[in-house]
């Protein structure tokens, strides 16, 4: 009985060692110009003032936790930049350090989900994923750090379009970037060169799904100009964006979401392309047309069966048909 008990107690003291050594030693500031107080209440003076994204170890733990901004939490003493002070747990993200890049991704990423936040909001953000992904070696890890690097600076564009203030180009989100950085000038907003993207998938081609994901972002940046419902105009968008997926990533995790994509599209190009479509002078811009449904059709040809290339490739025959039929061959010339 006795050896038993020992055993039972030795397990239990194993149990409470290891819950406390897996409590973590850091944490994240998780919201914008967060007070650090001297002492744990939000009365006491503010010994800092700390943006978004900043890495702070953990000193001290209040004995209880305090009900505050709608959430119930512990305040922590922490030591950051040189400066030590309480700050309330509901602002915060814990972290080990085996854990600081993907929860600085979770951070990240839970920030740029929000459209209520201030520009300041967004540009804090941008400073950290600027920061945080130099820290980080070549991995699937720093990929998803660069990756969401080039999203915040879209987030930041995105607030000065919702501020009113799309033409701005002197946030730093956008002056520190002006070789990957546009302004379109149809959405009047800017918005990172979908290049940027494509480069950045190129670069992680060893780790190949995070490359694919990368690549699908890429697909999805919106392009400099207005196709204006014009059906030549908008296949070469395709053509650009989700076809240029559809042909770099032949078996790619997003390739359903390409193919319904295209679907809907070549079904409303079928209905546009009217006999007339080409005026009698415009046989090469014909050709043009039909050389880009073919490609499209051949890489879709290369990639496996499923109900979504199927019905993909039903519209982009369909809408070959319909090129075919439209006008015009080159004018002949009068004797």
């Amino acid at each position: 009985m006795f050896k038993k008990s020992l055993v039972l107690c030795l397990f239990c003291l194993c149990f409470v060692a290891f819950a406390t050594a897996a409590e973590p030693d850091f944490l994240f500031v998780a919201a914008t110009n967060v007070r650090i107080r001297a002492t744990p209440v939000t009365s006491a003076a503010v010994a800092a003032t700390l943006p978004i994204g900043t890495w702070a170890k953990i000193v001290e733990k209040s004995a209880e936790k305090q009900d505050l901004l709608g959430k119930k939490d512990y305040w922590y003493k922490i030591s950051a930049d040189s400066q030590q002070g309480w700050i309330f747990g509901g602002l915060t993200l814990l972290a080990s350090e085996e854990e600081r890049f993907s929860k600085a991704l979770e951070l990240i990423d839970s920030r740029l989900a929000l459209t209520d936040k201030t520009v300041e909001d967004f540009t804090q953000v941008y400073e950290f994923a600027g920061k945080i992904k130099e820290l980080a070696s070549h991995s699937a890890e720093k990929a998803r750090l660069e990756l969401a690097f080039l999203k915040s600076i879209d987030g930041v564009c995105s607030a000065l379009a919702r501020a009113s203030k799309g033409m701005d180009a002197k946030n730093k989100a956008i002056s520190e970037n002006p070789k990957i950085v546009y302004h379109h000038e149809c959405a009047g907003q800017h918005f990172v060169e979908p290049s940027a993207y494509w480069e950045l998938a190129e670069k992680y081609s060893d780790f190949p799904a995070m490359a694919d994901e990368i690549a699908w972002a890429a697909a999805n940046q919106p392009l400099q100009g207005e196709t204006e419902g014009d059906p030549a105009a908008m296949v070469a968008v395709f053509d650009f964006s989700t076809g240029a997926y559809i042909e770099k990533y032949p078996k790619g995790s997003s390739l359903n979401a390409a193919f319904e994509r295209g679907e809907e599209l070549f079904k409303y190009v079928a209905d546009g392309l009217t006999p007339d479509y080409f005026a009698k002078d415009a046989a090469e811009d014909k050709r043009l047309f039909t050389e880009s449904l073919n490609k499209l059709e051949k890489n879709a040809m290369l990639c496996p069966d499923s109900p979504a290339r199927q019905a993909f490739l039903k519209n982009l025959t369909e809408a070959k048909a319909k090129l075919s039929n439209s006008a015009a061959a080159p004018a002949t010339e009068q004797k």
